[in-house]
């Protein structure tokens, strides 16, 4: 099925077509290409030429889009999904505290729980659907994201994921728009660190059963090999687990020994194995990704999480967004947001909203449009850029965080670079 924007002019069951408008000013900072402000009526060469006067674009109309949130509420991925739903949740207080996006369109949140399921997750995105969402907005967990996408594909529903971990998804479903880097960026960031401590032999533990965990691993060999890293092992293990011995006893006799080890396993499986192959003796350093991002990995790993490092969406440097989020965050929460996922879906509302500014509309045609034709949004994770001619991934800092006297560090943050093209 196509959902091209020029396919999604038709109404079907995505947002209301609403009227064009110029009135623009939330605060959600957007830009579009030239193009797009031409064709939204940004610029009258047309009309100096012809002698016409352009008629100023209308009103946006007053009105509620309603987002269908599918997400883990119970289950093992709940842990990461409750601070992005908070997050989420804080931006759609803030845009209808300011009168709604555009002072005129207010937002309205459903959620539904996946349950930490896959299977399930189609179900409840349908369902969601069905109650009279408008929008879809994914959990971060990739084998949802495809299910979820998949729904909004069939129903011509605009898909919003905050997560991004496999890239090839919009090339396989129109309406999925990501916000987050992708897998091939994140791990491109994460080899340039292996190689810059002067790492070159790689093991790589991974759950093939997990996607995620699969595509983080299948990305990074990509990374690695232009990099001049060598993986030397491979071994997998199963999301969950409590006994490591068999991993450890394969690295312990590998040879070549590996002077790294990179796995996105989630937390608190990744605490636990720490812990455990530290007690053995083994001292390599470790290589993670966001899955690492929880105060949990700190409180069940101890010691021996020290100078782990990992990659995720942000950090909250002293005069950053992210900073400033954490301020929002714990004057409604009352607590610090745990890891960055939080912002992240903070992020991916605003990156909604502001599309519906750029669009003035709330047209699902216009929207798609929008962030088609280019569009780049300030968001407490820093700019996230959607470079235009119809490319659905964004281009957004990749952070760089580590483990030092036990508690979270910021290494580096900005553009991946040298990134495997998907």
């Amino acid at each position: 099925m196509d959902l091209s924007p020029e396919r999604l002019r038709r109404p079907a069951r995505l947002l209301s077509a609403l009227a064009v408008t110029a009135a623009l000013g939330t605060g959600l900072a957007a830009c579009g290409s030239d193009d797009d402000n031409d064709s939204a009526g940004g610029s009258s060469t047309a009309a100096a030429d012809t002698g016409t006067t352009a008629a100023a674009p209308a009103e946006l109309e007053a009105g509620t889009v309603k987002l269908g949130l599918a997400t883990a509420l119970t289950g093992y991925l709940a842990p990461y999904n409750a601070p992005l739903n908070n997050g989420i949740k804080l931006a759609v207080e803030q845009i209808n505290a300011r009168g709604g996006v555009g002072g005129r369109v207010r937002l309205e949140l459903a959620e539904g729980d996946v349950k930490s399921d896959p299977a399930t997750a189609g179900t409840v995105a349908q369902q969601l659907v069905d109650g009279g969402a408008n929008v879809l907005v994914s959990l971060c967990d990739t084998d949802s994201q495809v299910s979820i996408a998949a729904v909004a594909q069939r129903t011509e529903t605009l898909n919003i994921s905050p997560c991004n971990a496999d890239p090839t998804i919009p090339s396989k479903f129109d309406a999925y728009w990501p916000v987050a880097m992708g897998a091939n960026a994140q791990t491109a960031t994460l080899a340039d660190q292996v190689k810059e401590a002067g790492g070159r032999n790689v093991w790589i533990l991974e759950d093939s059963g997990v996607l995620y965990i699969r595509l983080i691993s299948d990305w990074f060999e990509r990374a690695a090999e232009s990099r001049g890293l060598e993986i030397v092992g491979t071994d997998t293990f199963r999301t969950g687990s409590k006994d490591f011995a068999a991993q450890i006893a394969k690295l312990r006799n590998a040879n070549p020994r590996p002077d790294a080890i990179v796995s996105a396993m989630l937390t608190p499986d990744v605490a636990t194995f720490l812990r455990q192959l530290r007690a053995a003796g083994v001292d390599t350093p470790f290589y993670g990704t966001d899955g690492f991002d929880s105060q949990l990995t700190l409180r069940v790993g101890g010691d021996a999480v020290e100078g782990a490092t990992f990659t995720t969406f942000g950090y909250p440097t002293r005069g950053s967004p992210t900073e400033q989020f954490y301020a929002d965050y714990r004057t409604e929460y009352g607590q610090d947001p745990d890891g960055a996922f939080a912002a992240l879906g903070s992020s991916a509302i605003q990156v909604l909203a502001s599309a519906i500014e750029q669009a003035r509309s709330t047209d699902s045609a216009a929207i798609a449009r929008a962030l088609s034709d280019g569009l780049t949004v300030d968001t407490p994770l820093g700019e996230v850029a959607y470079p235009g001619g119809g490319e659905h991934i964004p281009a957004i800092p990749v952070q760089v965080t580590r483990v030092q006297d036990g508690r979270f560090v910021s290494v580096a943050n900005g553009p991946a670079q040298d990134v495997p093209t998907p």
